[in-house]
């Protein structure tokens, strides 16, 4: 009933443009930026416990948090709203609003995921629901604790359960979940592509951290790899060199989860892998190891191209020009998630123009990528620019 009196007050308060005032958009900025420095500590803990990832995965995901609530803040331009206000004519006035949004979070990097599709949809001037079930997870119970005090109640509520279709109806549903969402589905594929122009060992260091990072479960890491033939065996001993370096060390709180956790079930999902990937007579394995799986493809037709990668390997296959690379992508049957190209410029523009891709990047992987599974919670012009730097993330304050 308690849930049921929320959405009523969302509804009202859509009706009523609560969150048409900047200023109040603003406000409620402020307060979420405030509980998340204060509970800093407690979030990184939670994250290290729930997930089991390096003390550098963890501030990575807090980081690129703070980061996606900064560049939504900065798009809240009061002295702008205010000019609009008193004009007679507003000739950039657009709907950017769709009311309530319902946010079905991803298990994944839960925090993250929330925190980045909340702060898009608060700077756009929507009310917020977010669906956080009742479970024994640390970031869901401080989630649940957090918001609901830094945030109005007029505007913001968590739900526990999914209600009835008839308030869903009114919301614009955002479902970052695995079971319901369609683009990432078995189908949906990533590839990275190295040409010769490209830099062998920058590119190697960045596609192995990306597959092995996070457990290896970073939603947009590469599937398949293709590497021109002239730079293969040199990709091959970077990729190797990358994959068996530690990033970081990793923290109490990970030690500790992989301590309760069971080898066993953390090594099922690759060793299934693993196991369809050696039974195939089209590949050779390069090294396999609790630090990483490189698998490379000797006959595209024995291989499994097709298929989602999970876990931390790495399939690797030899591409002999430009249009095989494009000829390969194009004909993996639906269109791939996403592209990330490493070449020189020329090269670059070529594969982008013509590979079928959801998203292409060039020459990195962001990280923003890596910790969410949806690409579209950002609307900030920086969102395809990896995050050089963890720290020095503040909301500057307006003067009043």
């Amino acid at each position: 009933m308690a849930e049921v009196s929320s959405f009523s007050r969302l509804e009202i308060a859509c009706l009523e443009g609560r969150l048409q005032s900047v200023r109040f958009r603003q406000k409620s900025f402020h307060s979420l930026y405030n509980i998340i420095q204060t509970q800093s500590s407690n979030i990184k803990d939670a994250i290290a416990a729930d997930t089991g990832h390096t003390e550098a995965e963890v501030t990575l995901e807090y980081a690129l948090a703070i980061s996606e609530l900064r560049s939504h803040y900065d798009e809240l331009n009061l002295e702008e709203d205010i000019k609009q206000q008193h004009s007679l004519e507003n000739l950039k006035a657009t709907t950017t609003n769709t009311g309530i949004v319902y946010l079905i979070p991803s298990k994944q990097n839960l925090f993250y995921s929330v925190i980045s599709a909340l702060t898009a949809s608060l700077a756009a001037g929507n009310c917020v629901v977010v669906e956080l079930p009742t479970t024994l997870t640390q970031v869901s119970g401080l989630l649940r604790k957090m918001l609901p005090s830094a945030l109005d109640s007029d505007v913001f509520a968590i739900s526990s359960t999914r209600p009835p279709q008839d308030f869903l109806s009114k919301c614009q549903v955002v479902s970052q979940a695995e079971e319901d969402d369609d683009t990432l589905s078995s189908s949906a594929k990533v590839v990275a592509i190295v040409d010769r122009s490209a830099n062998v060992s920058e590119a190697a260091s960045i596609i192995g951290t990306s597959r092995v990072s996070f457990n290896g479960r970073a939603a947009y890491a590469p599937d398949l790899v293709l590497v021109n033939e002239f730079v293969a065996d040199d990709f091959l001993f970077h990729l190797v060199q990358a994959v068996t370096t530690p990033l970081s060390k990793p923290s109490n709180s990970t030690i500790n989860h992989q301590q309760r956790s069971s080898p066993k079930a953390q090594s099922d999902g690759v060793g299934q892998i693993m196991k369809e990937l050696e039974s195939s007579e089209g590949v050779r394995v390069v090294m396999s190891g609790a630090s990483g799986n490189i698998v490379e493809v000797k006959d595209r037709q024995k291989a499994p191209l097709g298929r989602r990668i999970e876990g931390r390997v790495i399939l690797v296959c030899r591409i002999t020009s430009l249009d095989d690379a494009i000829d390969l992508c194009n004909g993996l049957k639906t269109p791939l998630q996403a592209s990330y190209v490493f070449a020189a410029p020329t090269e670059a523009n070529y594969l982008s123009r013509y590979t079928d891709a959801r998203i292409s990047c060039t020459n990195h992987i962001p990280a923003e990528l890596l910790g969410n599974r949806s690409i579209c919670t950002s609307t900030s012009d920086d969102s395809a620019e990896s995050i050089s730097t963890l720290s020095d993330y503040s909301v500057p304050v307006p003067t009043t």
